[in-house]
C-alpha cells in the first residue's frame, strides 16, 4: 500500500473501450489551431510591412547581352574613331612617279658607295645593300642605269644624269601631294 497523498505507483485498470475525446477538447484544439495560424499570418504582414521594398536589381544577364549586342554593333559598323582611318586615298599618276624618281635616286646613292668602298660597280642591287624591290639594275663597265614602273611610264636614271634636271617638279609634287 501506498501512504495517502502519494500517488500510486501501479497505473489504474484500463477500460475495454477507448476513451473518447470530449466535444471540448476537439473544438478547443480546433481553435488554437486558427489562432496559431492567424498569428503566422499577422506575423509574416508585420515583417513586410517593416522590411522597406526592394528596387528591382537589372540581372547580370541582360547587363551582358546589352553590352555584347553593342559590341557587335560596334564590330559591324566599325566607326572611325575605333578602327583608325580606312586605306588612304591611291596616289596619282604624278605623285606615284616623283616617289620612284626619289627612290631611283636613293638606289644610285647605294650604288655610288658601293663603287667607292670596293671600287666597282656591284653585279647586283642587292649587293649594294639594296632592299628595293621593282627596279631594275644594267651594269655596262663603269657606268649603271636604275628603271622602274610608274603607272604606264618607265623611269630610267642612268650614274651620269644631273639630280636637279632628273628630279624637276617632283618635290614640288610631293610636297604638295594632299592639296588641290
Amino acid at each position: 500500500m501506498t501512504p495517502p497523498g502519494r500517488p500510486s505507483a501501479t497505473p489504474p485498470p484500463r477500460s475495454s473501450q477507448p476513451a473518447t475525446p470530449s466535444r471540448d477538447t476537439k473544438s478547443s484544439l480546433y481553435e488554437a489551431a486558427l489562432a496559431a495560424v492567424q498569428d503566422r499570418a499577422t506575423l509574416a504582414k508585420a515583417r513586410a510591412a517593416r522590411r522597406p521594398r526592394q528596387r528591382r536589381r537589372f540581372p547580370l544577364i541582360r547587363v551582358l547581352l546589352v553590352v555584347a549586342m553593342v559590341e557587335i554593333a560596334l564590330l559591324v559598323l566599325r566607326p572611325s574613331w575605333i578602327a583608325g582611318p580606312g586605306a588612304p586615298p591611291p596616289e596619282s599618276t604624278a605623285v606615284a612617279a616623283a616617289s620612284l624618281r626619289l627612290t631611283l635616286l636613293h638606289q644610285r646613292g647605294l650604288v655610288l658607295e658601293y663603287i667607292r668602298r670596293t671600287g666597282r660597280p656591284p653585279a647586283t642591287l642587292a649587293e649594294a645593300g639594296s632592299r628595293a624591290q621593282g627596279i631594275g639594275y644594267q651594269r655596262s663597265g663603269d657606268a649603271f642605269a636604275l628603271s622602274g614602273h610608274a603607272g604606264d611610264s618607265m623611269i630610267v636614271l642612268r650614274s651620269t644624269d644631273s639630280v636637279a634636271t632628273f628630279l624637276g617638279e617632283s618635290l614640288a609634287r610631293l610636297k604638295n601631294r594632299g592639296r588641290p
